[in-house]
């Protein structure tokens, strides 16, 4: 009932709300709206949606508070409207440990955005600060393949690898793949099923949903995206690079041999699944010191995903600024920190500001709420 009343743009018929939604429309940026806590504040943001029909992103000061957030707008709007963008780690107590579904999930909202229709987001400031996969390099990732199509499965296999993907016997979860015989079963992040391709030679004959847990099929699809499960995508150009960046500030940061050698064997094997989301610099950017032949592609920022009209709704701008000023500091100690078990492979410009890839800084419009 809830969610059928958000949809419905003359149910609502608070003159408030629906002077704050004109305001807005119009153009207008900088509004402070206070008195709104709780649930309260998904309801806001929900109606904000589905009056404006527009991309919107709701930043809070935290993960817990981006969680709770996004449950909240889920209910009303529903799951595949309301999308959280998750944080992922920033320390790890091992420089090999990896944290695939929040990779995942965030390569899910991104390849949302690719698309164009628009959606409402959810992220904590440390997330929405982040640097990540460049949009050109996550678009040209993606496979689309359509009932009829011809494809060579090895090829596909090596492509599917090469994002990220595990191979394994039966896939179970996102980002897996097999591949016997005439099948290939593929499981794309953000997908609510795995996706069972058949094929007679190189044709696709056969497109079907199927239940991990059974095996058994759900439904036949006429088209489906496979998108990368890492951000990591690799060519022999990254691959050159990131042994490059590794051997260059391994050095700096006194890595023990065995964890060098391990990170260099990872990274030459393709074995990508098993890397931290925070060893991403090493494939896309020469890290200072580092002299690489190739130019470097640069790492991108969420805000190259968003529509220029994207409006942005700051959850207590207090909190927020708190939120980056402890966010600054702990990159800071972890840039500092030459540990072979902690450190990073990152500098101080690596800390990431709302610009575009071509520099110019980001002014969307927004507004902030508050309980007070």
């Amino acid at each position: 009932m809830v969610r059928t009343i958000i949809a419905d743009r003359h149910a609502l018929r608070d003159a408030s709300l629906a002077g704050l939604a004109d305001r807005v429309a119009r153009g207008a940026s900088g509004l402070r709206v206070q008195g709104v806590s709780g649930s309260a504040r998904a309801l806001l943001a929900a109606v904000l949606f589905r009056r404006l029909g527009k991309s919107l992103v709701v930043v809070t000061p935290t993960e817990g508070e981006a969680r709770g957030l996004h449950r909240d707008m889920a209910f009303f709007l529903g799951e595949d409207a309301a999308l959280l963008y998750p944080e992922g780690e920033t320390v790890a107590t091992d420089i090999l440990t990896a944290q695939g579904e929040s990779e995942r999930d965030r390569i899910h909202v991104l390849d949302r955005l690719l698309d164009g229709a628009p959606v409402s987001v959810v992220a904590s400031l440390p997330a929405l600060l982040r640097k990540i996969i460049p949009r050109d390099v996550l678009r040209a990732g993606r496979i689309t393949l359509s009932m009829g199509d011809t494809a060579d499965r090895d090829d596909l296999a090596r492509r599917l690898l090469a994002g990220g993907y595990e191979r394994a016997t039966l896939v179970a979860e996102a980002g897996e793949f097999s591949l016997r015989g005439h099948i290939l079963d593929v499981f794309p992040p953000g997908a609510p099923h795995p996706v069972r391709l058949e094929f007679v030679g190189d044709e696709i004959e056969s497109l079907r949903t199927f239940d991990p847990a059974s095996q058994r099929s759900i439904g036949e699809v006429v088209s489906c995206t496979l998108v990368p499960a890492r951000e990591a995508i690799l060519t022999e150009e990254r691959i050159g690079r990131a042994i490059r960046n590794v051997r260059r500030r391994a050095q700096t940061l006194e890595l023990p041999r065995p964890v060098r050698e391990s990170l260099s064997d990872a990274i030459a094997d393709g074995r990508t699944a098993q890397l931290p989301a925070r060893l991403l610099p090493l494939f896309y950017e020469n890290l200072p010191g580092t002299e690489d032949p190739a130019a470097a592609e640069g790492l991108g920022t969420l805000f190259d995903y968003l529509p220029a009209e994207a409006l942005f709704v700051l959850d207590n701008p207090a909190a927020l600024r708190q939120a980056e000023e402890e966010f600054a500091n702990e990159l800071d100690g972890l840039i500092r920190r030459p540990s072979g078990r902690g450190g990073s492979f990152w500098n101080g410009s690596r800390r990431t500001c709302p610009a575009r890839r071509d520099g110019r800084r980001v002014k969307p419009g927004h507004i902030c709420w508050s309980a007070g």
